[in-house]
């Protein structure tokens, strides 16, 4: 691997701007505009194109990465703030806290806050 490695694309990134090429496209391919044209009209790959057209077609919807996992946060901002100073003032006094004794601290904390745990969490 070449030691400074530059990547060609920054479409994993899924940004605004590039969800919202995305869907300019899709709109351009529904106008009329072939796959293809639209593709290199808008910088996007046509593979991704015709992928997110396949699935508006299907009845889902485009979403970025960072819209699907809003669905997947237990702890806000704030409780989380407290959890990580509750585990750094423990690490200064002298009393580090393992991973697994902190899993279950986060799980006793979101069901104490009455939180939506993962099934995942209750069988460990």
């Amino acid at each position: 691997m070449v030691r400074n490695y530059k990547r060609k694309t920054d479409w994993t990134e899924k940004s605004a701007e590039n969800l919202q090429h995305l869907r300019e496209a899709v709109k351009a391919v529904k106008n009329g505009q072939t796959i293809r044209q639209a593709a290199h009209n808008y910088g996007i790959n046509k593979s991704s194109l015709w992928r997110a057209v396949k699935n508006l077609s299907a009845g889902k919807s485009l979403v970025s990465l960072s819209e699907a996992s809003q669905s997947r946060i237990i702890f806000s901002l704030e409780e989380e703030a407290v959890l990580v100073e509750y585990l750094l003032k423990a690490s200064r006094i002298g009393f580090p806290l393992d991973t697994s004794t902190l899993k279950s601290l986060a799980y006793d904390l979101a069901i104490r806050n009455s939180k939506r745990v993962p099934d995942s969490w209750r069988t460990q």
